[in-house]
């Protein structure tokens, strides 16, 4: 599986997948699975707004094209919550910073009945 990233305009309706396929000139015949991993907005001073895409695919001749690509070889992960813990909590667990990272641990703890 190969993690290419495209970059399109926000204006622009065409699908992410085929517009990176066309654009690092990949073979249709070719994929056999395309997923979008991750999408951000570049809305930096000085430039027009645009998404930038992370998308994996899985290729035929995935080492022609990576060679050929701007591209790094991934492999695919789906992250799994771990067991919640057998121990008894005595207080409340304490999550320090309300940023992503904490927002996260807050609510895979109260996904775990950690109240």
């Amino acid at each position: 599986m190969l993690r290419i990233e495209v970059h399109t305009p926000v204006s622009d309706q065409a699908d992410p997948i085929e517009t990176a396929i066309r654009e690092h000139h990949i073979k249709a015949a070719d994929v056999h699975s395309a997923e979008i991993v991750h999408r951000s907005l570049d809305a930096r001073a000085g430039r027009l707004p645009r998404y930038d895409w992370q998308i994996d695919l899985e290729l035929e001749n995935e080492a022609f094209y990576l060679k050929k690509l701007k591209a790094r070889h991934t492999e695919p992960y789906h992250y799994q919550v771990p067991e919640a813990g057998s121990e008894v909590l005595e207080t409340r667990p304490v999550i320090a910073g309300f940023g992503p990272a904490g927002m996260a641990a807050a609510y895979l703890l109260a996904a775990k009945g950690y109240r």
